[in-house]
C-alpha cells in the first residue's frame, strides 16, 4: 500500500481526522488522575505517601533505592500538599513531558504524521494514564520522562552533534541511575546499540560523548559514596531477586513481562491490528535507517535484560516495571508499522470510546468499592491523635512509629512537624533521630491486623496503654470505617 509522502495535513482533512479530536484525547489523559484523586480518592497511595515522608527529610540516600523520588516528592511536598491531587498533577507534567520527547523523537525518525500517531498511541494508554493514581513520582513513573528523554537528545546529538543536547543528555542519564539503579541497563543498551546501528558508531570518536558520560558520573557520585557507605539500599535491591531453582514465581513474573506490552498498550494496539487487517497499515520489518535501528535495538535489549534478570537472577516482575519502556515501545512500534491517516482516523475514534467506557467504569468503581488505601481516613486520624496528644503533652509528637501504611499516611496530616517510621526506617534511615524521640515523645499507630508490628518498638519506654479508634472512609457512601489501634510515647523533657 502506498502512502501519500506529500501533505499530509490535506490528507488527513479529507479522511476526517479533526486535531482538536487528539487535544481532547490529551486532554483527558492528563486530567483523568487529577480529578480522580480530587474527587474520589484524596488520600496519597502507598509509594507516594512513603515519599512524602521521606522526601521532607531530603536524604542523600535512603535504605531502600536512590533518592530522586523522594527528592521531586518532598519539593512538592514543601508547598503543604498533602492530598494526592497536587501530587498527580505534578507526575502528569512529567508525564506529558515524556509524551513530548516521544512524539517529537517519532518525527525525528519519521515525519509530522508519525508525531500524531505517537499522541494517540500515548493517549490511549488506559493503564499507563490510570495507574499514574498508585504509581505516582515513584522511580519507575519517572524513567518514563527521563529514558524518553534520554533517547531524544541522544538521537539529536548524534544528528546535530550540539553540546546542548550532550549535556541534556548527560543529565538526564545521571537523573535516571538517582531514580533506579536499573538505569545502568539503558546506558549500557543505548551504547550496544550504537554499534550495532552502523553509521552511528562514528560517536565514539566524538568528545561530546564521554563529557555526556562525566555530567552523569559527577551527577551520581554523591550519592553513589553515600550508597558505598551504607549499603543497606544495595542490599534491599537485592531482596527482589530469587536466584534459587525454578518457582512459580519466576512462570508468572515471565507471564507478567510478555503481557505488559499488551497491558500499555490497549485499546491502540487493537486498534492498529484492525488497521492492517483493513489494509490501512502496513508492516514495515526493514528499517530505513541507523537511528531507527539504535531505537529497536535498544528497546529489544532492554526487554531482553529484563526477561533474563527473571530468569537468571530471578527478578520478581511487575507490569509497573514497564512504564520506563513504554516510550521505546511505542517507537519500536511506529518504526515497523506504517499506519495510514484513515488508519490513524479509526485508532483516535477506538481511543476517545475506550476513554468514554472507561469513565463511566471509574465512577461506577468509585461509587461501589472503598479503595482503602485511596480513601484512607488520615486527615481525621491524624486530628484526633493531635488533639489527645495536647491535652495529655505540651510538646512533640516528633515520631509515628508503627506499620508503614498507617505511620506513613497519618504523620503528614499533623499541623507541626511529625515523620513517619516504619520499623526499617527505624532501624536503618539516618533522619530518625533516637535523643529527638525521647525528648519530645512519640505515637505507636497501626491496624489491628498489623498490631504485632508494635513489638518492634516495645522497648522504647514510658509508653501509655494502647487504645483504638474507627474512623470512615473518605469521599464514600459507604459505611464501612477503618480501625487503628494507637498508644503515645510520653515525652521526656515535658508535660
Amino acid at each position: 500500500m502506498q502512502f501519500v509522502t506529500g501533505d499530509v495535513r490535506s490528507e488527513q482533512e479529507v479522511v476526517g481526522i479533526d486535531r482538536r479530536e487528539i487535544a481532547l484525547l490529551l486532554a483527558i489523559a492528563f486530567l483523568y488522575p487529577i480529578v480522580e484523586c480530587a474527587i474520589a480518592f484524596p488520600t496519597p497511595y502507598i509509594d507516594l505517601r512513603e515519599q512524602i515522608n521521606w522526601g521532607l527529610q531530603f536524604p542523600l540516600y535512603t535504605w531502600k533505592h536512590p533518592p530522586l523520588q523522594s527528592w521531586i516528592v518532598g519539593l512538592v511536598a514543601l508547598t503543604g500538599a498533602r492530598d494526592a491531587w497536587p501530587y498527580m498533577l505534578v507526575a502528569q507534567i512529567l508525564n506529558f513531558i515524556g509524551f513530548y520527547y516521544v512524539a517529537t523523537t517519532a518525527r525525528i525518525l519519521l515525519d509530522k504524521a508519525g508525531a500524531d500517531v505517537a499522541l494517540v498511541a500515548l493517549g490511549s494508554g488506559l493503564f499507563f494514564i490510570a495507574s499514574t493514581s498508585t504509581n505516582a513520582l515513584n522511580a519507575d513513573q519517572l524513567l518514563f520522562p527521563l529514558w524518553s528523554g534520554a533517547l531524544y537528545h541522544s538521537l539529536q546529538a548524534l544528528r546535530h552533534d550540539r553540546w546542548r543536547d550532550w549535556i541534556a543528555l548527560g543529565i538526564l542519564a545521571g537523573l535516571s541511575l538517582l531514580a533506579k539503579y536499573f538505569s545502568a541497563l539503558l546506558i549500557v543498551a543505548l551504547t550496544a546499540s550504537l554499534v550495532w546501528a552502523g553509521s552511528l558508531r562514528r560517536v565514539f570518536r566524538n568528545p561530546g560523548f564521554y563529557v555526556a558520560g562525566l555530567i552523569c558520573g559527577f551527577l551520581c557520585l554523591p550519592t553513589a559514596i553515600a550508597v558505598l557507605g551504607h549499603q543497606t539500599s544495595l542490599q534491599y535491591g537485592l531482596g527482589f531477586f530469587r536466584p534459587d531453582v525454578f518457582n512459580w514465581h519466576k512462570v508468572t513474573s515471565v507471564a507478567l513481562l510478555l503481557a505488559s506490552p499488551l497491558i500499555y498498550g490497549v485499546p491502540f494496539l487493537i486498534a492498529v491490528a484492525v488497521s492492517i487487517w483493513r489494509n490501512n497499515a502496513t508492516l514495515h520489518l526493514r528499517l530505513d535507517n541507523g537511528e531507527q535501528r539504535l531505537v529497536i535495538g535498544t528497546a529489544l535489549l532492554l526487554f531482553a535484560s529484563i526477561f533474563l534478570l527473571i530468569l537468571v537472577a530471578g527478578l520478581e516482575y511487575l507490569p509497573r516495571y514497564f512504564g520506563p519502556l513504554y516510550g521505546f515501545g511505542i517507537l519500536g512500534l511506529l518504526c515497523t508499522v506504517r499506519i495510514a491517516p484513515v488508519g490513524l482516523r479509526h485508532c483516535l475514534r477506538v481511543a476517545l470510546w475506550s476513554w468514554a467506557v472507561f469513565l463511566v467504569g471509574t465512577v461506577a468503581y468509585a461509587m461501589y468499592f472503598v479503595n482503602d488505601r485511596l480513601r484512607e481516613p488520615a486527615p481525621a486520624a491524624a486530628a484526633i491523635l493531635q488533639d489527645e496528644w495536647n491535652s495529655q503533652f505540651s510538646c512533640g509528637p516528633a515520631y509515628l512509629l508503627g506499620d508503614p501504611l498507617s505511620a506513613y499516611a497519618i504523620a503528614p496530616y499533623f499541623t507541626r512537624d511529625v515523620v513517619g517510621v516504619s520499623v526499617g526506617d527505624y532501624l536503618l534511615a539516618q533522619w530518625v533521630d533516637r535523643e529527638r524521640l525521647r525528648r519530645f515523645g512519640a505515637i505507636l499507630i497501626s491496624t489491628p491486623a498489623q498490631e504485632a508490628t508494635l513489638n518492634w518498638f516495645s522497648a522504647i519506654p514510658n509508653q501509655l496503654p494502647r487504645a483504638t479508634m474507627e474512623l470512615p472512609f473518605r469521599r464514600t457512601l459507604s459505611t464501612r470505617k477503618q480501625a487503628y489501634v494507637y498508644a503515645f510515647i510520653a515525652p521526656a523533657n515535658c508535660r
